[in-house]
């Protein structure tokens, strides 16, 4: 599903998220599945997540000066 929605991602030293909590719930970051990046734009991340009620997949965009979105959860 589609939100487009502002997380505050905690991160990694490397400066990939590593888990964040959104609407009461928490996601912990799994493993990286993708990322992407054009020049100019937004970083991409599709990233496999834990939740209370079990696996997903979510699309995270990371802005330059560290924002996260979450873009898209699939649980």
């Amino acid at each position: 599903m589609l939100y487009d929605e502002e997380v505050n991602a905690q991160v990694s030293p490397s400066g990939r998220p590593i888990g964040w909590v959104w609407r009461e719930a928490s996601y912990t970051v799994t493993r990286v599945l993708g990322e992407w990046q054009a020049p100019g734009e937004v970083r991409l991340l599709r990233v496999g997540v834990r939740t209370e009620s079990g696996p997903g997949v979510a699309e995270l965009a990371v802005a330059a000066e560290g924002r996260t979105r979450l873009r898209q959860l699939w649980t």
